[in-house]
C-alpha cells in the first residue's frame, strides 16, 4: 500500500470519528433536553402531591401573607394500612433489601393514589395512611369513600405481587377504613407537612390494628355512606 493510500484511509477514519462525535454530541444534547423536560413534569407532579391542592392554592395566592392552613372537614374517609409480617421479614434479610422492598412497594402504592385521586398523608415505617380527597374545594364524600376502598383492594393485589418477587409468603396487608370528621392542616414553616387529627383518625387506625390479614375492615359509617351513595 502506498503512502497516499494510507493517508487517505487515515483521513477517512478521522472524518468518520469526527462525524461520530458530532452525532453523539447532538444525541447527548437531545437527551439532556428530554430529561430536563421529564424532570420538570415530574417535579410539578411531585409538588402537586406533597400537599393537598386547596392548601397549595392558598399558599400560591398569598405567598407573602400569613395564611390559616388548618380546617375541619366532615365525612372524610381515611385508610390506614400496615404490613403484617414485616418484622419477621426485616429480621431475615439485609437492611438494604428491606429498604428496597419498601421503596418498590410504596412506589406502586403512590401510583395508585394518583390514579384513584386519593391523597397519601404520610408513611411511618411500614404504615401507609391515605385521605379520600385531594382538594377540599372539590369534594364528593361518596366517591371519596369508593376510591379509598378501591385503594385498599389495590394494595392487597400489589403486595401479593411483591410477595412473589421477593419469595417471602408471609407478607400481608392489614387495612382499616373509617369515615368521620377530621382536623387537617400544615405543620411547620420552613419544612412543611400536612397532617390530620381527631377522634375519627384514631378510629381509622384502630380499624386497621384490629383487622385481619389481606382483608379490609370498614367501619359502619363508611359502610352507610357507600350504601347511601351506591
Amino acid at each position: 500500500m502506498c503512502i497516499r493510500d494510507s493517508f487517505m484511509i487515515t483521513l477517512d477514519i478521522l472524518l468518520n470519528v469526527r462525524k461520530y462525535r458530532y452525532t453523539m454530541h447532538n444525541i447527548k444534547n437531545f437527551n439532556t433536553i428530554q430529561i430536563k423536560s421529564i424532570k420538570g413534569e415530574e417535579k410539578k407532579e411531585l409538588v402537586e402531591h406533597l400537599l393537598p391542592q386547596h392548601i397549595t392554592d392558598q399558599i400560591l395566592m398569598n405567598p407573602s401573607a400569613k395564611v390559616e392552613l388548618t380546617e375541619e372537614y366532615k365525612d372524610c374517609t381515611l385508610l390506614f394500612a400496615d404490613i403484617a409480617g414485616f418484622t419477621k421479614y426485616s429480621s431475615s434479610v439485609p437492611p438494604e433489601q428491606v429498604v428496597k422492598m419498601l421503596s418498590n412497594l410504596f412506589t406502586e402504592f403512590d401510583k395508585k393514589c394518583v390514579s384513584l385521586n386519593v391523597y397519601k398523608v404520610y408513611t411511618i415505617g411500614d404504615c401507609y395512611v391515605v385521605l379520600g380527597f385531594l382538594n377540599a374545594n372539590k369534594r364528593n364524600p361518596g366517591l371519596e369513600a369508593k376510591n379509598v376502598v378501591n385503594m385498599g383492594f389495590a394494595m392487597i393485589d400489589i403486595i401479593q405481587e411483591v410477595r412473589e418477587i421477593i419469595q417471602f409468603q408471609e407478607l400481608h396487608m392489614r387495612i382499616g377504613i373509617h369515615t368521620g370528621n377530621i382536623i387537617g392542616g400544615v405543620i411547620g414553616t420552613d419544612i412543611v407537612r400536612y397532617d390530620i387529627y381527631g377522634q375519627d383518625v384514631l378510629i381509622a387506625n384502630k380499624m386497621e390494628s384490629n383487622g385481619l390479614e389481606d382483608y379490609i375492615q370498614v367501619s359502619e359509617s363508611t359502610k352507610n355512606l357507600l350504601e347511601k351513595t351506591y
